[in-house]
């Protein structure tokens, strides 16, 4: 009798192609949400609605999907409402718009930061209202120019991920996925055995990979 999955030349061959649909589907999906997000952003912010228009912009930004996105669209877009009500004097709306692209950058990030530029410039917008308009600033004792520093400050320290977290986090799915996918083709022979001394390698693989795996995700 022929055990399930005994190819593994055909069991690699489709294993490669549903892994590249997988992350394909999951990149053109998030393009597209970024996309309706945008869409649905214009068309309140045509209708003055600002709030709404500030909250799609952001989830369009959050999208992240380079070449397919309108994550810099929406970028100019919260940049223009932060500009127009500063300019009225809503600072209430334009730190929302300020705050709301720099969450977006920020909840997009990955080992890079996109929109590095636009992330630096909202800090400094950021900084300036709050040190001149929130309410909480102004009763402190500090100066105008003393606030505006420490709340850049305070801005800059974004959160950062530990490169060797995520390389062990990288290193220890790959270690496990490999094992079980070994466990499944190889540990078993072609009368329905299985090979002891392969299943124990499988196995100590995998346990080892996810430890990795886990400690990544800790040190991250």
């Amino acid at each position: 009798m022929t055990p399930l999955f005994s190819d593994v030349a055909f069991m690699r061959r489709w294993a490669i192609r549903l892994g590249i649909a997988w992350l394909a589907l999951f990149y053109f999906r998030a393009g597209w949400v970024s996309r309706e997000e945008y869409e649905l952003g214009a068309v309140a912010y045509v209708a003055h609605d600002e709030r709404v228009a500030i909250a799609h912009f952001r989830r369009s930004v959050k999208h992240h999907a380079p070449l397919v996105d309108r994550g810099a669209d929406a970028l100019e877009s919260l940049a223009s409402i932060a500009t127009t009500a500063e300019s009225r004097g809503d600072h209430a709306t334009a730190l929302a718009a300020w705050r709301s692209a720099r969450a977006a950058i920020l909840a997009s990030r990955w080992l890079l930061v996109p929109h590095r530029d636009v992330l630096e410039h909202a800090n400094r917008r950021i900084a300036h209202l709050v040190a001149r308009h929130d309410e909480g600033a102004a009763r402190s004792d500090a100066g105008v120019a003393t606030r505006e520093r420490r709340a850049l400050d305070a801005l800059a320290a974004e959160p950062h991920e530990n490169g060797v977290g995520v390389l062990l986090a990288l290193v220890g799915l790959i270690a496990f996925l490999a094992s079980a996918h070994g466990l499944v083709s190889r540990a078993v022979t072609l009368d329905d055995q299985v090979d002891r001394e392969a299943a124990t390698r499988f196995v100590t693989t995998f346990v080892v990979g996810v430890a990795i795996f886990v400690i990544g995700l800790w040190v991250t």
